[in-house]
């Protein structure tokens, strides 16, 4: 009888960890704009640092810019070679749904395959789309990635 309580408190605790890890993270977890923010600190951070790891972890699987898709493996392999560094002012995003929007100046600083780059870019639209996620294996979690990057038309021929 005393296994029994014992092995039902032990359920009952870890049940209990679970259901406030949950809580945690979907009812009294950060708001949006604060994911948001977290993610593009995260991803111009492991950028500056050349890991494509800490980079991926925020992006969509295919990275549109403007027209143009980039797959996980060139944009990886783009970040480990040139380490970019991207300035990125705060700004509100605008959600909408299961997508947010930041429109805001970047400042570029790369050096890729012989070109330097030091540009500042007005206006340009970052789009993130929520999807889902997981911590401790299997509480669901909402995240969002960076999905596509508007750049100005006048400014793609640099």
């Amino acid at each position: 009888m005393n296994k029994n309580i014992l092995y039902g408190g032990l359920v009952v605790f870890v049940a209990g960890l679970f259901g406030w890890k949950y809580l945690s993270v979907n009812v009294w977890g950060p708001t949006d704009q604060q994911m948001i923010d977290h993610a593009l600190t995260e991803a111009v951070q492991a950028s500056k640092e050349g890991r494509p790891g800490g980079v991926m972890d925020y992006l969509a699987d295919r990275l549109k810019v403007n027209s143009d898709e980039f797959g996980s493996r060139q944009v990886a392999n783009f970040i480990k070679d040139s380490h970019p560094d991207i300035n990125i002012p705060k700004a509100p995003a605008i959600v909408s749904g299961d997508q947010a929007r930041i429109t805001a100046p970047v400042s570029v600083k790369v050096s890729y395959m012989g070109f330097n780059v030091d540009k500042t870019i007005d206006n340009v639209s970052l789009v993130f789309d929520r999807s889902e996620g997981h911590v401790w294996l299997f509480i669901p979690v909402k995240k969002w990635r960076l999905s596509q990057v508007l750049v100005p038309q006048d400014i793609t021929n640099w």
